[in-house]
């Protein structure tokens, strides 16, 4: 935060590691209203993390699929602890910066992937996030959000089943992978686990690098780490 380059800059975007928020899918009752809807999400995320208290979370809610005969929304609730958007605020701003956006990585992955990859608006594809200690999945189809999963890696022979039973369940024409752990072993052997062309998501596809960008050769190779905080970026525009 204190490179000069950066002085020009005021508002800072963030990507949160998918760890950091509470991340929960459920079918809710599409009949209700606001209120009803937010009594369920709590009632939800207090069954599934019982030290979950509503006053301390932000929450965003994002609707994955409706069944409008049976009148049965899927939905993705997302919950930020207060305390943490709190101390980014307080740290940023002894620098000087405002917070502009704070987002789970997955979530921002997604505005990465639609705008490097913008052809993935008529397919339909799935978009992966290795991390250290787990994988977090999602299906988009034509450009929405559909379903959303994440799993504790365990082996990496068990954590590769359990992805290649998961993109079974649709009609994949691609898989998409980003994050900061995957290393070259991982890489290597996602390249040929699956059926369908897996492709390490590279978030600078379609931008221009600046000449003044010190020392962007290093990067060549692992741009897909850069993937959420790319997208994080994208929306506040």
């Amino acid at each position: 935060l204190g490179n000069k380059s950066l002085r020009k800059n005021t508002k800072v975007s963030i990507a949160l590691d998918n760890s950091l928020a509470l991340i929960h899918t459920f079918p809710m009752d599409s009949t209700l209203n606001q209120a009803e809807q937010n009594e369920q999400v709590r009632w939800e995320l207090s069954q599934i993390f019982g030290s979950f208290k509503k006053d301390e979370y932000f929450q965003e809610i994002h609707i994955l699929h409706t069944n409008a005969s049976l009148q049965v929304t899927d939905v993705l609730v997302v919950a930020v602890p207060r305390v943490l958007v709190y101390n980014i605020q307080d740290i940023l701003s002894k620098c000087k910066y405002d917070v502009e956006f704070i987002d789970i990585s997955s979530l921002s992955a997604q505005l990465s992937l639609e705008y490097t990859y913008p052809e993935v608006s008529n397919k339909s594809v799935a978009l992966v996030c290795i991390s250290q200690e787990r994988i977090d999945g999602e299906i988009i189809s034509h450009g929405k959000l559909i379903q959303y999963r994440f799993f504790y890696i365990e082996s990496k022979e068990k954590t590769l089943q359990i992805m290649r039973e998961w993109v079974k369940e649709f009609n994949l024409d691609q898989i998409f992978f980003h994050g900061s752990d995957i290393t070259y072993d991982w890489n290597r052997t996602l390249k040929n686990a699956f059926e369908i062309p897996s492709i390490l998501l590279d978030p600078f596809r379609k931008i221009r690098i600046s000449r003044s960008v010190e020392k962007y050769d290093r990067y060549i190779g692992v741009e897909h780490i850069f993937t959420s905080a790319v997208g994080v970026t994208m929306r506040v525009r």
